[in-house]
């Protein structure tokens, strides 16, 4: 026979014994123990979505390993530039600091076909704008992500020129710009510590010359002399590019008359 005292110790060892099973066995389970998981999705490249799931509450893989970042989706989203870079997932690409800056979309670097890329998820995020007389619309951003630079005249003004324009006169300057070629003129005024740039840009969509025009404020870099703030606008400065912002809203441009 067994003495109570034994069978305390025997039942003290054998649960011991099954706490260590439990706690050392990464893969086991109990039967009854359930694993709830947020109802996130994420939408992958070929249009299907993922959920989450596994112990760790992980998204499921996409039949091509791609996750689109939120907001971004396979109709609206544009390759802007491949960088070379070798990749596995998005968190190994870093955006180009020229791309952090600049206006015409929010840029951000994923990974394509194992390949950094920068990406923008095309003019969804830009408002409408609509000229009932000519029943002509175009989509622009609403302000700039610049810290420096500053709409005035804004959004561009647009007007339709008799088909015969050329490139003369207060138009000097003609510019291939993506493949379009337009006809340029810039002026600039100085006041109050900022320069103002006055815009104009005009080109042939469909079977009308279009001319845009807007006004930008540029912060004088030397107000922040011996700052920080002096690189961080000259920088600013160097890379925002006016041109391939516009040549972005033309490629938005309907005419429906």
């Amino acid at each position: 026979m067994i003495s109570e005292n034994k069978k305390i110790i025997l039942g003290i060892v054998a649960v011991v014994l099954f706490a260590g099973t439990y706690f050392l066995n990464p893969n086991f389970d109990s039967p009854t123990r359930t694993n709830f998981c947020t109802m996130d999705a994420k939408q992958c490249s070929d249009g299907s979505y993922v959920g989450r799931t596994g112990p760790k509450c992980e998204f499921e893989a996409c039949p091509n390993g791609l996750i689109l970042p939120s907001g971004y989706t396979l109709e609206n989203y544009e390759v802007e530039k491949i960088t070379g870079e070798m990749c596995q997932q998005d968190k190994d690409c870093k955006t180009p600091g020229e791309y952090l800056v600049q206006s015409r979309c929010p840029f951000i670097s994923i990974c394509l076909e194992n390949k950094c890329a920068v990406v923008c998820p095309g003019h969804d995020e830009w408002k409408t704008y609509i000229d009932p007389s000519r029943e002509i619309t175009f989509k622009s951003p609403e302000t700039l992500s610049t810290k420096y630079i500053y709409t005035v005249d804004w959004p561009p003004e647009i007007d339709v020129l008799d088909k015969s324009f050329s490139c003369t006169g207060s138009y000097m300057s003609k510019q291939i710009i993506g493949n379009r070629e337009y006809c340029i003129r810039i002026k600039s005024e100085g006041a109050a510590g900022s320069i103002y740039n006055q815009y104009g840009y005009v080109s042939l969509v469909g079977d009308k010359m279009i001319a845009f025009s807007f006004s930008l404020r540029f912060s004088q870099c030397v107000n922040y002399y011996g700052l920080p703030e002096q690189s961080e606008c000259e920088e600013e400065r160097k890379i925002f590019n006016v041109d391939s912002m516009v040549n972005r809203i033309f490629q938005t441009l309907e005419i429906k008359k």
